[in-house]
């Protein structure tokens, strides 16, 4: 039930601002104080993006739903994590921050969490399904007027 409260729901998109803010921080020139600060930082937004994770793995299910027990999810059917396109996302966001921890160059995905941010607001989710969808369209239109460039141009 935490992970579906609304409680949670804000303390998760505290913590992406906050890393939005320390992520914002970074720079080259930064003191040797700071970059501890942020290292710190990291660990702690990797801890908590991981564990947000995990819950959410353990309520829905990894791939297929837990079997329900009384009144324990807010709906009929438990969505299984991975079957929801945008927890693919996150889960892959949180694999990334977690595979930067352990080897550094790969930590330049740590810029990726902002996407959660994207995951959590319902209208920017929307808004983005509609240009994924527009891609393919687009694609064509740019094919025909590169076409009669190419011929009247």
């Amino acid at each position: 039930k935490v992970v579906y409260s609304t409680f949670f729901e804000i303390f998760i998109l505290i913590v992406i601002l906050a890393n939005m803010i320390f992520l914002a921080m970074a720079h080259p020139g930064a003191s040797d104080g700071m970059k501890a600060v942020l290292e710190v930082g990291d660990y702690f937004f990797t801890l908590v993006f991981i564990t947000e994770m995990i819950m959410k793995i353990i309520v829905q299910g990894l791939w297929n739903p837990p079997p329900l027990e009384g009144n324990l999810y807010p709906f009929d059917v438990a969505v299984p994590y991975l079957r929801d396109k945008w927890n693919r996302v996150d889960c892959f966001v949180a694999l990334m921050s977690l595979a930067g921890l352990i080897y550094p160059p790969i930590s330049l995905f740590r810029a990726l969490r902002t996407v959660r941010l994207i995951i959590r607001n319902t209208e920017i989710r929307t808004i983005v399904e509609a240009l994924i969808r527009c891609i393919p369209a687009l694609t064509r239109s740019l094919v025909l007027c590169g076409f009669l460039v190419f011929i009247f141009g």
